[in-house]
């Protein structure tokens, strides 16, 4: 009876297979289904392809600046180790040399009266003979607005304060749902 089942299956999957599409003849023909499948023909063993290599641009990212002892310094990391790191005015680095550092950023001479000023959170990006340019990255992260306080009040107009980071103690896991409800919804407000 099994065998009979087996037989009417294989015919009708034969039949089925006739009406395929040629793109889905190949499920026909290479059935993981089939305990009788037989291996596909070994493929021609030619010469490996080898994929061209893919040149990364360079890329220098300012991540900070601080005035130390009151020496302006410049926290910067790149995608060559040697570029990582602090710097002073006056010292050289992949994009040319480093003329000014201030809260706000730095200013670079990268050539003969060419200078490039680059803000905390930009990145440079060079590709090998390029010169180096603003990359298209993400844009820098603004600092957080300060939290009024006792002494300080809020400020007026249109200004936003950001909510405090942590939600207070929930005394049931309900609790600190709406709480984060309530914060969701003070982000989402215009």
């Amino acid at each position: 009876m099994t065998r009979r089942m087996v037989i009417i299956l294989a015919s009708l999957s034969t039949a089925f297979a006739a009406g395929l599409p040629e793109a889905y003849q190949v499920i026909v023909q290479r059935d993981i289904f089939n305990p009788g499948r037989t291996p596909a023909a070994a493929r021609p063993q030619g010469e490996p392809v080898e994929a061209a290599p893919v040149a990364l641009p360079d890329r220098l990212s300012l991540i900070g600046v601080a005035i130390l002892d009151g020496q302006a310094q410049a926290l910067f990391v790149g995608s060559r180790l040697e570029w990582t790191g602090r710097r002073q005015p006056g010292d050289d680095l992949a994009a040319g040399r480093l003329v000014a550092v201030d809260t706000a950023g730095v200013t670079l001479a990268t050539g003969p009266g060419t200078t490039l000023r680059l803000r905390v959170g930009e990145s440079l990006t060079a590709v090998a003979g390029e010169p180096w340019r603003l990359s298209d990255g993400p844009a820098p992260v603004a600092p957080a607005a300060p939290t009024p306080s006792a002494d300080r009040p809020a400020p007026s107009g249109d200004v936003t304060t950001a909510a405090p980071a942590a939600p207070a103690a929930a005394s049931s896991p309900e609790d600190l749902i709406q709480q984060m409800r309530e914060r969701r919804r003070r982000e989402l407000a215009p």
